[in-house]
């Protein structure tokens, strides 16, 4: 079995670096769930804490490398226009898409989100990871570690039953949204 340049880059991109960044992700959540002084002795809570930085440092590079390769070498492949009369589009992956309606929209579902959003995880990641390494077992006083990852979960759910809130009071008896009046 053989690979083409392409085949090999994108499977580095989504099959290598984001594979390993969903994994290294798990174990950390993990980590930081159970990083309290009540769950663990002082031995466990040291090798946690040096688990953790770790994990977090592969996010970071995993999410870096996934970023870049996908930006600067994959990303230029699937935007590439055909030339003018091409009727086989295998090789222009986006032109594909959206030349079919029924899967047209996996286009802006996948790569317009991706291509907006996809430089904020690195971004957030390697400023967890300075936290981390700057923080160390202080995570642990007090359950920190924990209300890091819960209380902005807490906040989502809260701005979502707030929207939820908000929108059932719009609706109409049909369910519809109304439009205000001006």
């Amino acid at each position: 079995m053989q690979f083409t340049a392409r085949e090999f880059w994108t499977a580095m991109h989504g099959m290598a670096f984001g594979f390993g960044f969903i994994l290294f992700f798990t174990a950390a959540l993990a980590l930081i769930l159970t990083l309290h002084p009540k769950l663990l002795t002082a031995d466990g809570l040291k090798r946690n804490v040096v688990l953790l930085k770790i994990s977090g440092t592969a996010i970071a590079v995993l999410s870096w490398l996934a970023v870049f390769i996908g930006s600067y070498v994959v990303y230029p492949w699937y935007r590439a226009a055909p030339p003018a009369g091409t009727t086989d589009l295998g090789s222009f992956a986006r032109s594909r898409l959206l030349a079919t309606p029924a899967i047209s929209g996996w286009h802006s579902f996948g790569m317009e989100w991706k291509e907006h959003l996809g430089w904020l995880v690195p971004i957030i990641a390697t400023a967890a990871v300075f936290i981390i390494w700057r923080y160390g077992e202080k995570l642990a006083e007090e359950g920190h570690a924990v209300d890091l990852v819960r209380d902005p979960l807490r906040r989502l759910r809260a701005r979502g039953d707030r929207q939820g809130a908000r929108r059932h009071h719009h609706q109409g008896s049909r369910g519809r949204l109304r439009r205000k009046k001006p």
